[in-house]
């Protein structure tokens, strides 16, 4: 028996609750499927129009993406329209993006639709997406730091109106406040927490605003500026206890230099650290390690794969 009647799209599974299209596809066939238990994938894929009945059921196990000539065809399955169709095709095309800007456009895209109903995500996410934020938030938390607008936008070299829009972010966070006895801006400190896709995205959006940042102080009085660079072989599991190992340094940093009360002649500093592969899995057995070297009693070998290697 075919089914084709289709169910009202308002009462199943809202597609602006999703940040992941797959998921979205698993909810609204699970909601098919308890109206009707005869809905199948078979039936399912008929209605798209596409010759693999097991081709929507692949794309929702993540073994197969939906290319965008498949968009439409599942849209009109799905009965969305207007900007819930945009919304999901937002969503295809921020899960298939391989590049962080493409990511970026699209999740902003993503926002843009959201009408308001994602209003904290799309704050956390600007408080992370844009590295100054963070620096205002940090320079409005000294005690005895004067938070006047021409003061923070001075110490931090950006506009009036850069200071504004981030301050107004940050009120809306519940991370500033504005002291009218003073009038001076004050920060809070406060846990922001979001959605595992989205704290990703945001996370990797604050990493490269920050390098930007670090590449364009390259160019700064070299008693100003530090950098340093290290290169080292790591298998897995020392990649993990060195992962683990800068993140205990970093908590150490943080509590030995917390800012003082009393500003001084201080300045904002920013630390960071990029542990990241620079060439594929090297794996040679020693044999063929000691056969290659001119003296075999000169190679170190730390593992029954892994050669100490001089670069």
């Amino acid at each position: 028996m075919e089914y084709s009647k289709k169910t009202p799209n308002n009462l199943g599974p809202q597609v602006k609750n999703f940040v992941d299209y797959r998921e979205f596809l698993r909810a609204w066939y699970a909601f098919q499927k308890s109206v009707n238990p005869q809905f199948s994938y078979a039936i399912w894929a008929n209605q798209s129009g596409f010759k693999s009945r097991s081709f929507i059921r692949l794309v929702m196990l993540g073994k197969r993406t939906l290319g965008v000539d498949s968009i439409p065809l599942v849209l009109k399955s799905l009965g969305l329209h207007g900007d819930d169709s945009k919304y999901f095709t937002n969503l295809v095309h921020y899960a298939h993006s391989s590049s962080f800007e493409s990511r970026d456009h699209y999740f902003n895209e993503i926002l843009k639709l959201s009408k308001g109903t994602s209003s904290l995500i799309k704050d956390s996410y600007r408080f992370l997406s844009h590295p100054q934020t963070v620096h205002v938030h940090l320079l409005i938390s000294l005690k005895d730091f004067s938070g006047t607008l021409e003061t923070i936008a001075e110490s931090l070299n950006l506009s009036l109106t850069e200071i504004k829009d981030i301050l107004a972010n940050l009120e809306i966070l519940g991370l500033a406040y504005f002291d009218k006895d003073h009038q001076s801006w004050r920060g809070l400190i406060k846990h922001i927490k979001l959605p595992e896709e989205l704290g990703n995205l945001a996370l990797q959006s604050f990493h490269s605003q920050s390098l930007k940042v670090a590449q364009t102080a390259i160019s700064l009085n070299p008693t100003t500026r530090h950098y340093g660079s290290l290169l080292l072989f790591l298998d897995d599991t020392q990649y993990g206890e060195m992962k683990k190992e800068l993140d205990q340094f970093l908590e150490y940093l943080s509590r030995k230099y917390q800012t003082a009360s009393e500003l001084h002649s201080t300045k904002m500093q920013q630390i960071n650290f990029n542990l990241i592969p620079v060439s594929k899995e090297i794996i040679r057995s020693c044999s063929q390690a000691r056969s290659e070297a001119k003296d075999p009693h000169q190679l170190s070998v730390k593992s029954d794969q892994i050669e100490e290697i001089e670069i």
